[in-house]
């Protein structure tokens, strides 16, 4: 990518923090799509800018698709729902550079000079792109619970996991890049980012699920991820006991993953866990499998895998036929990008996609967030509702 300089004093005068904020809502005053993410452990951000006037749709091959950022739904058939923000800008906060794609045509590479020549304009609005729908139509939770344990009593899934929401009013001088900010400071162990497009609307989360992660096409790295407790401030993760429930539910996500790797015969991979990690408020059992993708022959494992996972048994059911058939009948509500799976794509020689948890979509002055509990033949509905409401304080702890 073209590295641009900015000579302006006004816009090399502000912070780090206004320098992100300042081309995150220009941005949405040019009707562009824009990410803004940091990756765990990371307190500098990186922020794109596609400036097509409709976002690529249809499936990505992550191994040969220009840097960017995909963006999945919950169902996502064949990968024909996915959306894909190209990075026609990127600014790296970490060393306050502004990079033009390339390869941009002659029009599009004029869009983003001139973009890029407003930035030292005095701050518009924080307005956000409001594309979205939501419609709450879900049942009684627990009563959908005790219906989905019925149903592994009877053998016909051995998981399954229910979702629900919680609408709030957001504050009216509310400002989602000043939010994401703390949001990053909270959780340093999560992906935290934020999303405004007109395609598929606003989202925020601090999610701690990796999906997959893909280093110079050389090391491929998922995670099991399940099993919920409250992590008090002065407990000690060494501390936590886990339950014969939480124990077998984070141990199907990981048969999961492993019978995944048996259907493309790949069984040359390192397996670590499970152990008890943070995630916020919350702790949770962790297995890594990580995959030598030069040593296996294997350089499209990260679009093979991708596939092979999503959804996975953590936030969809095991098998995943008939659990998800149970939730299209039963949740009541369109998922829409809950649970399903985004990221950043060939950034630095590097892929990183999480799994959309711990997440809230925005439309207007109402935040919408979102939650799913795991629940096996050991469930207990109350504890199970209780679980999603300790989800959402991920998110409501720093939106009060």
């Amino acid at each position: 990518m073209n590295i641009f300089p900015i000579a302006d004093t006004k816009f090399q005068a502000l912070s780090k923090e206004d320098k992100i904020s300042r081309l995150f809502y220009l941005a949405i005053e040019h009707q562009y799509s824009v990410a803004l993410w940091s990756l765990p452990q990371q307190k500098d951000f990186n922020l794109i800018i596609d400036l097509g006037s409709e976002i690529q749709k249809g499936k990505v091959e992550l191994e040969t698709t220009n840097p960017g950022f995909i963006i999945s739904p919950f169902n996502n058939d064949q990968g024909k729902e996915t959306n894909y923000l190209n990075a026609d800008i990127l600014f790296t906060a970490e060393d306050e550079t502004i990079k033009i794609e390339p390869t941009l045509k002659d029009a599009s590479y004029e869009k983003a000079i001139q973009l890029i020549e407003s930035i030292s304009n005095e701050a518009g609005n924080t307005s956000l792109h409001a594309n979205g729908n939501f419609t709450e139509m879900e049942p009684n939770f627990q009563e959908m619970v005790k219906l989905g344990i019925q149903q592994i009593n009877d053998r016909k899934f051995e998981k399954f996991v229910p979702s629900r929401t919680k609408e709030i009013d957001l504050d009216t001088d509310f400002n989602a890049v000043e939010k994401l900010l703390e949001i990053r400071n909270a959780y340093e162990g999560a992906f935290c980012y934020l999303l405004s497009s007109p395609a598929v609307g606003t989202w925020m989360a601090a999610t701690p699920e990796l999906l997959i992660e893909i280093h110079d096409q050389k090391s491929f790295k998922t995670v099991a991820l399940a099993g919920t407790q409250k992590l008090g401030e002065s407990t000690h993760l060494s501390e936590i006991a886990w339950t014969q429930k939480e124990i077998e539910e984070q141990a199907m996500v990981s048969r999961y993953i492993i019978n995944s790797f048996k259907k493309i015969r790949l069984r040359e991979f390192e397996e670590r866990g499970p152990k008890t990690v943070k995630a916020g408020n919350l702790a949770h059992l962790k297995t890594t499998y990580q995959v030598d993708m030069e040593e296996t022959n294997f350089p499209l494992l990260g679009s093979v895998m991708l596939d092979l996972l999503h959804p996975t048994s953590a936030v969809c059911g095991m098998p995943l036929e008939p659990s998800l058939q149970f939730l299209m009948e039963n949740e009541g509500y369109d998922r829409q990008l809950f649970a399903g799976y985004l990221g950043p794509v060939n950034i630095d020689s590097k892929t990183n996609i999480f799994v959309n948890l711990r997440c809230m979509q925005i439309i207007g002055n109402k935040g919408i967030l979102y939650a799913g509990a795991g629940v096996t033949d050991d469930s207990i509905p109350e504890k199970e509702y209780q679980e999603t409401e300790l989800k959402f304080r991920t998110l409501l702890n720093i939106l009060g």
